[in-house]
């Protein structure tokens, strides 16, 4: 196993999902997994494939995002984001070597889980987990709501 199989294996030790989603010709190894019910995509349009099917504890996207238009790769990170899971995990070629970059990759809230330093393919590994996501900021506590007493005390 190269690194990124490794961080992938300890990232789905740690959140145990029951079932899994796998996009990208590179899900035999992920396929002998027990436990978990597996669904993997491996065809040419997995947009179209993904919208028969309802959320997973998890998703896994391998060699999937280089072989796609830029603009049908970001309407699958959305729809992996927002409607058919809350975890999911993407590998890439380095930087130098991908149509994305790292900055793309943020914007869809993915966080750098992964620099896999095999010298044969440096890959990295993306990660979306919704509950780190968006951290509750200080100000949308009660501390900071209005007062409906001091209304009509003061005029801003």
């Amino acid at each position: 196993m190269d690194t990124c199989q490794n961080a992938t294996s300890a990232l789905l030790t740690q959140l145990r999902p029951k079932t899994l989603l796998c996009i990208g010709s590179g899900c035999g190894a992920w396929q002998k997994m027990t436990d978990v019910r597996v669904t993997v995509i491996s065809g040419p349009e997995p947009l179209t494939e993904i919208g028969k099917l309802g959320r997973f504890d998890f998703a896994l996207l391998l060699d999937t995002l280089e072989r796609l238009p830029k603009r049908t790769g970001e309407q699958l990170l959305a729809r992996l984001r927002d409607l058919h899971g809350g975890h999911f995990a993407v590998q890439l070629p380095a930087e130098s070597h991908s149509a994305w970059s790292d900055n793309e990759l943020r914007a869809f809230g993915l966080v750098l889980l992964a620099r896999c330093n095999d010298p044969s393919s440096p890959d990295r590994l993306w990660g979306f987990d919704i509950r780190t996501y968006k951290p509750t900021p200080e100000w949308l506590n009660p501390k900071f709501w209005a007062h409906p007493e001091l209304w009509d005390r003061y005029w801003w």
